[in-house]
This record gives structure tokens, C-alpha cells and sequence, in this order.
């Protein structure tokens, strides 16, 4: 499994847990449920945008001539994913 499969596999249950226990802070009770499904929605939405950019960095990255683009678009590969993935758990956990 490469890094933008794990996206895939990672960001969902982490938005939900986000935003779960954003509710729960703000003592929202048996509501938090939905904040929770909700940000499992968001989390699905923002692993399959990570895993889509996270293959197309992985594959032009490979095909590439010149060692230098390669090495930027691999380099690219390892951190869009990651930045994609911390910027869906703002949205679904900031609850303040």
C-alpha cells in the first residue's frame, strides 16, 4: 500500500473522530453522533482528493526524463497527500 492508498484508508475515521470530539468539547450530547458521521463524509471527500493527487504526483513522477523534475514531482508525491489530509481535519474539527 503507497501513501495515497493510505490517505484513502486514514483520513475518514480521523475527520470523524475530529469532529466527534469537537462536539463532544462543546457538550453538544447525543449530537456529536451526527458532527461525527458528518466529518466521516468530509473525510471521504478529502481522502479521495489525496489519493487522486497523491497517484497523479506518483505516476508523472516516474515517467519523467530528467532526474531533477523527478526527484520535485516524488518529492511533491510525499507531501500533497499529507497537506490534503491536515487540511480535512480542520473543517470537520474546528468547532470553535
Amino acid at each position: 500500500m503507497n501513501l495515497a492508498d493510505m490517505s484513502l484508508v486514514i483520513t475518514p475515521p480521523l475527520c470523524a473522530l475530529a469532529a466527534g470530539t469537537g462536539a463532544a468539547e462543546t457538550k453538544m450530547g447525543w449530537a456529536s453522533w451526527l458532527f461525527a458521521v458528518g466529518g466521516l463524509a468530509i473525510g471521504v471527500g478529502f481522502g479521495i482528493l489525496a489519493r487522486r493527487l497523491g497517484l497523479l504526483m506518483l505516476f508523472a513522477g516516474v515517467t519523467q526524463a530528467r532526474p531533477i523534475v523527478s526527484f520535485a514531482l516524488l518529492m511533491a508525491y510525499m507531501l500533497v497527500p499529507m497537506i490534503v489530509m491536515i487540511g480535512g481535519l480542520y473543517p470537520s474539527g474546528g468547532t470553535r
